[in-house]
């Protein structure tokens, strides 16, 4: 009987400390990040050294499309790529409180600008918590920079 009841506590000690260690984790989602400027470099086709840099507007998506999109025209090559429109997203200011949580599976992403114009950039989404308001939704990976 007395084994039975030190059986029993050693069970009940353990689930209390992964139930403690789990609620723990949870309040303290995500990593810790702040937003900058999501700038990427173009490439000129023929030309070697000094491509451009592109300013990508700094907006929120809940969501993306996963889809292929092509990514290299000149060969005709297909990607997997986040798709967004520019007109779903919504403006986040560079000193919004954030949390990383997440990158989304693209290395491209092809973004519809307000004129219907698609354009491809070298750069995937990541998932962020907003800290004030807890949404958790996208943004460029080039626009979150992580912090300790």
């Amino acid at each position: 009987m007395l084994k039975k009841f030190y059986k029993i506590s050693k069970l009940l000690i353990l689930i209390s400390m992964l139930l403690i260690a789990c609620s723990d984790q949870g309040s303290n989602q995500g990593q810790p990040a702040k937003l900058k400027e999501p700038l990427v470099e173009v490439k000129v086709h023929g030309e070697s050294g000094n491509n451009p840099k592109v300013t990508l507007p700094l907006l929120i998506w809940d969501s993306y499309e996963y889809k292929d999109i092509i990514v290299h025209s000149y060969l005709g090559g297909k990607e997997k790529g986040c798709v967004i429109t520019e007109g779903n997203g919504r403006p986040i200011k560079l000193d919004t409180k954030i949390k990383f949580l997440e990158d989304a599976p693209c290395l491209y992403s092809r973004l519809t600008t307000e004129d219907g114009v698609p354009h491809i950039y070298n750069a995937g989404l990541m998932k962020i918590l907003i800290v004030s308001t807890g949404e958790e939704v996208y943004t460029w990976s080039k626009a979150v920079e992580l912090t300790k």
